[in-house]
């Protein structure tokens, strides 16, 4: 990764041309603002541009990854069902689906 004194002292041609990409994929991100070193060099974007504050809805995590995993195996079920459903009309209407790995 090249950070902002790589592209200030850039001697080679494959670290400028980074630089210049960086520079041009996004008229707001220029390499050389000075608030870069003021964060360490760090990129993340919620350092430049904010990031929401998110408040806890009060669910511990044990629980909500516990309803989000029966959700998800309710769903991956319900999508079995509805592929069942679907081969079958297809193979109702005459269409033979290869078997998986034929």
């Amino acid at each position: 990764m090249v950070n902002v004194a790589q592209c200030r002292n850039a001697e080679s041609r494959r670290t400028q041309r980074i630089c210049l990409r960086i520079s041009s994929a996004s008229p707001r991100f220029n390499p050389f603002r000075p608030a870069i070193p003021e964060h360490g060099y760090v990129l993340t974007p919620g350092r430049y541009v904010g990031a929401v504050e998110v408040e806890a809805d009060g669910v511990p995590f044990a629980r909500k990854t516990e309803g989000l995993t029966r959700e998800i195996v309710t769903q991956f079920q319900e999508s079995e069902n509805l592929q069942s459903a679907i081969l079958a009309r297809l193979h109702k209407l005459g269409f033979a689906l290869p078997e998986v790995g034929e």
